[in-house]
């Protein structure tokens, strides 16, 4: 090779060396910091919504972050299951690795989150907010902002800020699509139609006729309730109506089809379809609110709405009572604390139908506590307010079925 080809590659070489040192000089210039800002408009209020963002566990199914995108990635959750503290960390060949954190959420106002993407401290900030657009919708914007790492930092945020432009924008609609349909299945749960209160028959002392017995309908109808003047139970299932009435110090039942009387109180649903699962482990009626809030959450039904049940199961030491309010009128001259007959059996077949309303506000549900429910012994046929027993094993949980049949 001469010399006047050794001295062209070497200005050649040159020439690429500034070049590459100009490139990087720009792209060190160039702002490391990405911005990232889309928003869907989904038909829900931010309370429906709020619950899918402030779960990490939610996020599988419409953030894109999940086992479909990246076979091989884990997720690993901790903390609290939703909400300020919840965290979640992740670890794929295709997703990376990296952690995020919630440090605020606001049912009303959105989430807000730390994270460190492929890195080990916090590179980046999140949040979710919501904004009301008109009644029933609500905006959702995804605003996340990072600094990018390195010398090409510059010159790879362009990238880094369209593909996830790109990625939250299909994540918002998945998630608005999923909620729109949970939202149409729940609006196939049945309906509950409430005559008074339990909240005005206990606090206010209120046993004035709501409504009469023949003006609801006894099919596929579940109910509980009570007597006008608080003179004893009513319950609804299986097409009959069980009551139990005060008579002369003793209780006197009647099963029909046909009911007549007046109730103070008269929750009931009717509900076409039951989905049925078997409880294997024994357990007291006190833990009954916390097994039906396990099935209802696994049967993919609202945690926050009104549900019936029926409890088809054997009942060890159980005890019920029929409300009598002329013991109470009488003593006081107004109604106060009514008698109640009391009822016990060593052990019974029964059907414990009710009422789980983790948000009653004693309306349906006593103030303090997340079920009503009422007992019918078939073979005695005999039924009152459901006290205390112990529900034996293989118990059959009936709840509302809304998916449709196969």
């Amino acid at each position: 090779m001469d010399r006047s080809s050794v001295k062209t590659l070497r200005i050649l070489a040159l020439s690429l060396l500034l070049l590459g040192g100009i490139f990087v000089l720009i792209g060190a210039l160039r702002s490391s910091v990405w911005r990232v800002e889309v928003h869907t408009d989904i038909e829900a209020p931010a309370a429906v919504i709020h619950p899918y963002i402030a779960n990490f566990k939610h996020w599988s199914a419409w953030a894109g972050w999940n086992s479909n995108n990246d076979p091989q990635a884990r997720f690993v959750f901790s903390g609290p299951e939703s909400g300020v503290g919840a965290q979640c960390t992740w670890s794929g060949p295709q997703l990376g690795s990296g952690r995020a954190e919630i440090t605020r959420a606001d049912p009303e106002a959105g989430v807000w989150l730390d994270e460190a993407i492929n890195s080990k401290s916090l590179n980046a900030k999140s949040s979710l907010t919501y904004t009301t657009v008109s009644p029933g919708t609500t905006r959702v914007t995804w605003r996340q902002e990072g600094r990018l790492a390195g010398v090409m930092a510059g010159w790879l945020r362009g990238g880094v800020e369209a593909q996830l432009s790109a990625q939250f924008t299909q994540s918002l609609v998945a998630l608005g699509a999923q909620i729109s349909a949970t939202q149409k299945r729940f609006s196939l749960l049945p309906k509950i139609e409430a005559h008074g209160s339990v909240r005005s028959v206990t606090v206010d002392r209120d046993w004035s006729t709501k409504v009469r017995l023949e003006e609801i309908s006894t099919q596929r109808r579940i109910g509980v309730g009570i007597l006008s003047g608080m003179q004893g139970q009513v319950t609804y299932v299986e097409g009959g109506v069980w009551i139990a009435m005060p008579q002369g110090g003793r209780v006197v039942d009647l099963v029909t089809a046909e009911p007549e009387g007046e109730a103070t109180l008269m929750i009931t649903a009717k509900v076409d379809r039951w989905r049925a699962s078997a409880i294997p482990k024994e357990f007291r009626l006190k833990e009954l609110e916390s097994v039906i809030a396990e099935r209802v959450k696994a049967a993919g039904l609202p945690v926050d709405r009104p549900i019936p049940f029926r409890l088809r199961c054997g009942v060890i030491n159980a005890v019920w009572h029929v409300d009598d309010g002329t013991q109470a009128i009488k003593a006081t001259g107004k109604p106060g604390e009514p008698a109640q007959l009391v009822q016990t059996r060593p052990e019974v077949k029964a059907d414990i139908v009710g009422f789980y309303s983790p948000k009653g506000w004693g309306v349906i549900t006593p103030v303090d506590g997340a079920i009503y429910a009422h007992i019918v012994v078939p073979s005695e046929r005999v039924s009152g307010h459901f006290d205390s027993g112990m529900i034996q094993p293989m118990a059959v949980l009936l709840l509302p079925d809304v998916d449709p049949p196969n």
